[in-house]
């Protein structure tokens, strides 16, 4: 394995910072070092940057208003001015008389930025337009687009700029100025002044523009880009080459550790970046720091969502703002090492829905660490047993939860050569995101199994109250202990009690599982259901539910259904209650809503009493029949 720099997409580089004492924005727009505000110290020549009107950033070199800085791609977006041209014609009451406006543009930027030819494109709106360009790098440079329409109907702006109202050519690189123009003398828009009688020039970041239709039939182009349009420059530190520079360190500008020179291929100068692995500003001393470390602010308890027997989980930023989960080994020896690498292995088999991404990893440090996609919701524990301040999850979102973990274990247990089991199967590892979606998390005490092969263990890791009897009493670790583990989480989430739980005047603590099924025995489950979710009307799908848990738990694994029987169970209760279940919904809202009008809602009714006949679940006649090569429940 190798260092692995976590990245999504092209990184912002928002996260660099000012030089120390220095003004670190203009309005939203941060100023890193080499660029800055104020006093000469804090930038470099040619990157002053003046934020005295209004909070608007202002490049001093060019003028223009400045809207970010990239440190890691050396880049900059600024505005860019817009030439046009409009010929209308106006009834001045006796006679009809020929009125033109028009302005031509001219771009100049600094000695230390050029116009970037990759991330620009000239662009020509208007249905008589000829749109010209001229720029200046080490030679004279001209170029031209041509946009006409036949009539209104044929300027089609989900084409984009096909030249039916739009046109556009792609510019070189390393121009330090640009002026732009229109070709007027040969070009007669009178046949389309009516519906365009405007004509518009510019040079426009490509990724930020999108043609629209009414560009090119009103004003509104002008009234949405009035300021001018988003374009990017490329930009060096000096206009020497990375050798060159290096000769003196006094002025070399790459100051940090762990930082590079980066020699331009646009043009003659060099700009800096951090190593690979580390990020942050490399202009600054100390600016480059380790990629996870800057993320996590340095591992910063206030950043913990929580930690497991494998490693401590933090919320992380990275530079490009993409929020991640990052895991770190919590003991520092070759056995925790190889869990983690075990982990690895295993999700690196694995793309469902329902089990959490690994995004990357760092394996070659002191601490092994493991970077995952963040899933905002939480665990399914502290959704369902720490969530008292607002309402509890509705019957139907907990059998939906059920349901996708159920099928992302029988995935695990199915969708490889080998089986995953995952040995760890509890509501701490089954997080939720915003639309209440389970993603299964936490492999690192996972196996990888033969198909249907029992793995006898020297030492049992799992949880207590989830933990499958055979595998803590024979060390026999099979993907019916993951069932087990599952029947579990069934009960917690129509009891709402967790795996061990404390109640009654001595606190002892309770085997959710035992006492669920001692409950059964004496005809009270009543007494261990969540009241939160009972209906009338609801006793066929309670049976079916507990039916299906107790079926989970039994003692002997080959009696178990596999977990597929499971989720498949799971989707047909669904599937068949799905219309009873969002009508119970709406009633207990409404129920809800005028209860809290009159009075806290109190016991329920007699009639909302289950017993065991109720449910129809004889504990001692449940049974599992098996056949060859498959497995039934009946």
């Amino acid at each position: 394995m190798h260092n692995a720099t976590i990245t999504s997409g092209a990184d912002a580089g928002n996260n660099s910072l000012a030089k120390p004492g220095c003004q670190e924005k203009c309005g939203s727009v941060s100023i890193p070092y080499p660029f800055g505000i104020g006093d000469k110290g804090c930038f470099l020549e040619g990157f002053e940057v003046n934020c005295s009107t209004g909070n608007v950033p202002i490049l001093n070199t060019s003028g223009t208003t400045l809207l970010g800085i990239n440190v890691t791609l050396s880049e900059a977006r600024v505005l860019s001015p817009i030439a046009w041209y409009c010929n209308y014609t106006v009834d001045n009451g006796t006679t009809n008389v020929m009125n033109s406006t028009y302005e031509a543009q001219e771009f100049i930027i600094g000695p230390f930025f050029t116009i970037s030819g990759t991330k620009n494109m000239f662009t020509g709106i208007g249905c008589a337009t000829v749109a010209v360009v001229n720029g200046e790098n080490k030679h004279a440079y001209a170029s031209a687009c041509g946009s006409f329409c036949y009539d209104e109907d044929s300027i089609d702006g989900s084409a984009g700029c096909s030249g039916m109202g739009c046109c556009q050519t792609a510019i070189p690189g390393n121009l330090d100025l640009l002026y732009f123009d229109f070709l007027m003398d040969n070009v007669d828009n009178t046949q389309v002044q009516n519906f365009s009688p405007c004509s518009y020039g510019f040079v426009v970041e490509e990724d930020s523009f999108q043609f629209q239709t009414s560009y090119a039939e009103s004003s509104h182009f002008l009234e949405q880009y009035g300021d001018g349009v988003p374009l990017v420059l490329d930009w060096v530190v000096d206009n020497k080459t990375c050798v060159q520079a290096m000769k003196n360190q006094s002025s070399y500008a790459c100051r940090a550790d762990n930082s590079v020179c980066v020699n331009t291929n646009y043009s003659v100068g060099y700009f800096c970046n951090c190593s690979q692995g580390y990020d942050g500003n490399p202009y600054l001393n100390g600016g480059c720091q380790e990629d996870l470390k800057k993320a996590t602010d340095n591992f910063d308890k206030s950043r913990e969502l929580g930690t497991g027997g494998h490693g401590t989980v933090y919320k992380g930023l990275l530079s490009d703002d993409k929020v991640v989960a990052v895991k770190r080994s919590r003991i520092i020896d070759v056995a925790q090492s190889n869990e983690f690498i075990q982990e690895i292995v295993i999700l690196s088999q694995i793309n469902h829905r329902n089990v959490v991404r690994l995004l990357g990893c760092c394996l070659e440090v002191e601490v092994p660490i493991l970077v995952y996609e963040y899933i905002p919701n939480g665990t399914l524990y502290h959704l369902i047993h720490s969530n008292h301040d607002g309402p509890p999850l509705s019957l139907e979102i907990r059998l939906k939860i059920a349901q996708e973990s159920a099928e992302a274990l029988a995935y695990l247990h199915l969708s490889t050569n080998h089986s995953i089991v995952h040995g760890d199967v509890k509501s701490l590892n089954i997080l939720l995101d915003e639309n209440y979606t389970a993603k299964v998390t936490d492999f690192g005490a996972s196996r990888i199994l033969p198909k249907d092969a029992i793995q006898l263990m020297t030492i049992v890791q799992g949880t207590l109250g989830y933990l499958d009897p055979e595998y803590l009493q024979e060390r026999k670790l099979t993907e019916k202990s993951d069932v087990y583990s599952f029947g579990v989480v069934l009960l917690e989430l129509i009891t709402r009690k967790t795996a061990i739980y404390s109640e009654g005047p001595n606190k002892e603590g309770k085997s959710l599982a035992s006492s669920f099924i001692q409950a059964m025995k004496e005809n009270r489950v009543e007494s261990m259901l969540d009241t939160s979710i009972m209906c009338i009307g609801l006793e066929e799908l309670f049976r079916e539910v507990v039916e299906l848990s107790i079926m989970c738990l039994r003692l002997q694994g080959e009696e178990r259904p596999s977990m597929t029987q499971v989720a498949d169970k799971l989707k047909a209760i669904r599937s068949t209650w799905r219309e009873i279940l969002l009508l119970k919904h709406e009633e207990t809202q409404r129920l809800i809503e005028a209860l809290a009008m009159v009075d806290p809602v109190g016991d329920l009714p007699p009639s909302m009493s289950y017993t065991a006949q109720m449910l129809g679940l004889d504990i001692e006649t449940t049974t599992t029949t098996y056949h060859t090569g498959t497995t039934s429940m009946v």
